[in-house]
C-alpha cells in the first residue's frame, strides 16, 4: 500500500513539473536595452509608454510590456526614478508601493522577499475572487522599478520561468549579477532562462 502511494505521488509530481515545463516552451527572449530589461515571455509584447504615480504623488515615466498566452497574461513594467526628485524614502519604498493594489485584489498566500540575481526584491501571489492566480514581483535597482504579473487560471502551476527569467542591463546592455555586498559582479552575456 505505502509503496503504490508513492508510486502515485511520484508520477503526479513528475506530471505537475513536465507540465509546467511544456507550458514555458517556446518562449522569447525579450530585450529592451533603453529601459535596461530582458526577460522571457510567452509571444512578442506590445510595449506602451504609461505614467505611474509614486507613493509620494510624483509622476514617473514608465515602460509596460503585455503578452499573453491562451487564458494567462505576463506583463513587466519598468519605472523609471532616475531623473526624479523625490524623497529616497519614495524611490525605498517603491517595490511595497507598487504590490499594495495586487494585495488589495483577493486572498493574499504568499508574501515575501526575494531576489532576482541578487538584486532585492519582493513576490506576492493572490487567490482572485474568480478562481485565477495572480503573481507579482517587484526588484529595484539603479532607481528603476521592475514589476512582473502573472495572471494564470487556477489549474496552471505557479510562473516561475517567467519571474526567474529577469535580467536587468546595465548601461552597456550586460546583465547585471550583485556579489555578496551588493556591488555588480562580473559582466556576463544575455542568457536565455
Amino acid at each position: 500500500m505505502r509503496f503504490r502511494f508513492l508510486t502515485l505521488a511520484a508520477a503526479l509530481a513528475t506530471a505537475t513539473v513536465l507540465a509546467g515545463a511544456a507550458y514555458a516552451q517556446d518562449w522569447i527572449n525579450y530585450v529592451d536595452k533603453d529601459v535596461r530589461l530582458a526577460v522571457n515571455l510567452p509571444t512578442q509584447p506590445t510595449a506602451e509608454d504609461i505614467t505611474f504615480e509614486s507613493e509620494y504623488g510624483a509622476m514617473l515615466p514608465a515602460r509596460r510590456f503585455t503578452a499573453a498566452r491562451g487564458d494567462s497574461r505576463y506583463v513587466v513594467t519598468v519605472i523609471d526614478y532616475t531623473d526624479s526628485n523625490t524623497p529616497i524614502t519614495d524611490w525605498r519604498g517603491s517595490m511595497q508601493w507598487a504590490l499594495w493594489p495586487f494585495r488589495q485584489m483577493g486572498k493574499l498566500t504568499f508574501d515575501g522577499y526575494q531576489e532576482i540575481d541578487r538584486i532585492p526584491g519582493h513576490q506576492i501571489a493572490v487567490q482572485l475572487p474568480n478562481g485565477r492566480r495572480l503573481y507579482v514581483g517587484t526588484n529595484m535597482y539603479d532607481k528603476r522599478l521592475y514589476v512582473l504579473e502573472a495572471e494564470l487560471p487556477g489549474n496552471l502551476p505557479p510562473p516561475e520561468h517567467f519571474r526567474a527569467s529577469l535580467q536587468v542591463l546595465n548601461e552597456t546592455g550586460n546583465p547585471i549579477r550583485l556579489d555578496d555586498d551588493g556591488n555588480p559582479a562580473q559582466q556576463r552575456p544575455i542568457e536565455q532562462r
